[in-house]
């Protein structure tokens, strides 16, 4: 059986967001519950030096208007990341992954 769902991302899980940054190979610290993302070293579109910051406490994200498409990227990696973490613990896991050309991810989790 097959089911589709769109996931609304709130980040609020420190250690899939540290996970995150990893995977995307981006400059990050991490003071206890909030973490600042360097976005000049995602993706090669950072402006400057110019931070993204996420407190993982009540998911609060603070940017330039100019850093949304980092935002993005980091958003949809910690969407993929943190479903497959809940999904392994149910027994799941991933048998394929796909992203079509207009930045959609798509997931095919088994039991």
């Amino acid at each position: 059986m097959s089911k589709h769902i769109n996931v609304d991302t709130q980040i609020k899980d420190l250690q899939t967001l540290i996970a995150t940054c990893n995977v995307l190979k981006v400059e990050h610290t991490v003071n206890g519950k909030t973490v600042s993302i360097n976005a000049r070293s995602i993706g090669g579109h950072g402006y400057g030096g110019r931070n993204i910051v996420i407190n993982c406490i009540d998911g609060s994200v603070s940017l330039d208007d100019m850093d949304r498409r980092q935002l993005n990227m980091v958003k949809q990696e910690y969407a993929k990341q943190k479903t497959t973490k809940e999904l392994r613990k149910l027994g799941y896991k991933v048998t394929s992954q796909r992203i079509s050309a207009d930045g959609v991810v798509n997931l095919v989790f088994n039991k």
